[in-house]
């Protein structure tokens, strides 16, 4: 993901490349190691690679929400970011970066020549002399420029929803431009000369005889120089490059973090170890103000989401805990809505105002059961990945692992003794299945968060994007639950144990009477004697939240579908996963949780087992 050490990585591999093409096909007789490469190496670090990321911290993490928050307070919510290109595919979303960052680079790098003020600060970039052109230059500019750069041009972007995807795509790209504009090359791309800069092309901006208002301003594009009537290709290479009073310029690199400042206290031009401290200082307080401020809701370091929503504390419907010593005592109130509500099993069920309350908890643990893709895009911070896949074993689709393999699942996830496990999804019927894994397989409660993701969205809480957070291995213990691995022979025995059991399928209309047929089952139809539920009639939309019905909805669902609560009951789906849906709903309206059981198996196991029968309803 878009983290330092990848750009770091990005940097150096381009580095090599450029260096080698610069030996293979060089255009000038240059020494590789001149005197002042070691000044240049560390530009390449400082400037390449801290100062463009911290910049980009203090856009998103101070910049960014002052302006959300002045534009909300004004009703202008509209013209928030990340609201404008934030749903346009990747794809677009680099390609249109890549332009429009490139055009107002063009137009800054046009000002920092016309302008004397910014071209005194430009000059640092330009003090390149005859027999130093090559690709490690790229990054020999004053550390005040890229302040005036990434405001003029990632700013906006980062403005208008570009995802940080887009806006990395174009770091990396430009950094190989760079390279190579700067490499001891004469390469000028043929027809491409029109589109794109080139070494030759741009060895001319350095020329010595340039215009005193430059020229050759494209930094990946040259097409803007051709437009406007900037571009400047001889045949013949410059014969000097550099310019006009380039000798006052210090040479070295602790002279050069100091220029800015010289020019504004002649004094510290003498005085380079002084004026680099100075500079070193200014850029501690740059990253003292990118570092992301003390949150309400903690972000634990992961980067905000595209999707992030403008937030304000002060509109916060949950009051956050102040420290983590706090966000453990709101604990106590997990359960309370459902309480409130009716449900008989509080215990494990959490609401989105709850676990807001009480993140940043040392004792929470946060499992998110989505795909990997939707989890990157936006998850609760500190929330922790788990596939289905995670949690299944065998043959058959589905069936869970045994509570030897669950423990060692919740240890690599982090999880430790009396650590209180919530699970959650986006309204599907994931978090029930692994809840219900874990109570049965296990014996492990764990508790659901109501409503999933939406729920957390609609609170206006924070996301975070990205892989998640790293966690050390856990040391919870598990032991073997009551209803470990239900499978037919144990349906089987339980239906001669209890004459009165019924059976919902908890699928479609069209799995249940055998019009479709699910690829992962050997055939089609249903179990005989089995009533039909479908696992979405316990749940409800609230203001498009999925949520639980209250206990006396969800009684009449069943009753609706000829299900008696108060008889002995086995739920079943394809796999188990939409099942314990139906599992977890009848629970909650109080009904007798030893006469309830989910048939892990499900239908992925009846329907191999062709000596069993199967109900297919007629055309």
């Amino acid at each position: 993901m878009l983290d330092m050490m990848n750009y770091l990585l990005w940097l150096l591999g381009f580095s090599v490349l450029v260096a080698v093409l610069e030996r293979l096909f060089h255009a000038r007789d240059q020494k590789v190691f001149r005197k002042w490469a070691w000044s240049d190496a560390l530009h390449l670090l400082f400037n390449g690679h801290f100062l463009g990321l911290l910049l980009y911290g203090i856009a998103f993490h101070r910049v960014l929400p002052v302006l959300d928050g002045a534009l909300a307070e004004r009703g202008w919510t509209g013209l928030l970011y990340r609201e404008a290109s934030a749903e346009w595919p990747m794809v677009v979303q680099i390609l249109v970066a890549l332009v429009v960052v490139d055009f107002l680079q063009w137009c800054v790098h046009n000002v920092l020549h016309r302008s004397n003020f910014f071209w005194k600060i430009h000059q640092v970039h330009h003090s390149v002399k005859d027999g130093e052109m090559d690709w490690i230059v790229s990054f020999r500019f004053s550390w005040l420029e890229p302040v005036i750069y990434k405001s003029a041009t990632y700013l906006p972007l980062a403005w208008f929803g570009f995802a940080p995807e887009a806006l990395f795509f174009h770091a990396v790209f430009g950094t190989l431009i760079g390279h190579l504009n700067h490499a001891n090359l004469s390469w000028d791309y043929g027809p491409l000369r029109y589109l794109f800069n080139s070494p030759r092309m741009h060895l001319y901006h350095h020329d010595w005889d340039a215009p005193a208002k430059g020229q050759n301003f494209g930094i990946i594009f040259s097409c803007w120089d051709w437009i406007f009537g900037t571009a400047h290709l001889p045949e013949q290479p410059p014969e000097h490059i550099g310019f006009p009073g380039v000798e006052k310029l210090p040479q070295d690199f602790f002279g050069q973090l100091a220029w800015p400042l010289g020019l504004a206290i002649p004094q510290l031009q003498q005085h380079k170890l002084l004026g680099s401290a100075l500079g070193i200082g200014v850029l501690a307080g740059l990253y003292a103000a990118s570092v992301p401020p003390k949150a309400p809701t903690p972000m634990f370091g992961e980067p905000a989401a595209s999707s992030q929503p403008a937030y304000d504390p002060s509109q916060a419907s949950v009051v956050h805990a102040a420290s983590p010593e706090q966000a453990a005592e709101n604990m106590a109130r997990f359960g309370d809505q459902a309480r409130a509500e009716g449900w008989a099993h509080p215990e494990v069920a959490v609401s989105a105002a709850e676990l807001a309350a009480a993140l940043g908890s040392p004792s929470l643990v946060i499992l998110d059961v989505r795909t990997p893709e939707r989890f990157a895009e936006g998850h609760i911070p500190s929330a922790r990945l788990v596939e289905r896949k995670n949690y299944s074993a065998g043959d058959i689709p589905g069936v869970s692992k045994d509570a030897e393999g669950l423990q060692e699942l919740l240890r690599s996830l982090g999880v430790n003794p009396g650590d209180t496990v919530v699970l959650m999804g986006d309204g599907g019927p994931e978090p029930y299945r692994f809840w219900w894994t874990l109570d049965q397989v296990a014996g492990y409660e764990t508790r659901v968060l109501d409503g999933g993701l939406e729920a957390w969205k609609v609170l206006g809480e924070r996301l975070a994007m990205g892989e998640g957070i790293a966690v050390e291995a856990g040391q919870v213990v598990l032991s073997e639950g009551p209803g470990a691995n239900l499978m037919w022979s144990d349906l089987a025995a339980l239906q001669a144990e209890y004459p009165e059991l019924q059976l919902a399928d908890t699928r479609t209309l069209d799995e249940y009477t055998g019009k479709e047929h699910n690829k992962k089952a050997a055939r089609p139809g249903r179990i005989p004697g089995a009533k039909h539920l479908m696992w979405t009639e316990v749940l409800y939309l609230d203001e498009g939240v999925p949520r639980l019905k209250a206990p006396e909805q969800v009684r009449a669902a069943f009753d609706g579908a000829g299900l008696d609560l108060e008889l002995p009951l086995v739920t079943y789906c394809q796999s188990g996963t939409r099942s314990s849906t139906l599992y977890y709903a009848a629970i909650q309206t109080g009904a007798d949780r030893a006469h309830i059981w989910n048939y892990d198996g499900s239908w992925a196991e009846y329907s191999r087992m062709e000596e069993l029968p199967a109900v297919v309803d007629a055309e």
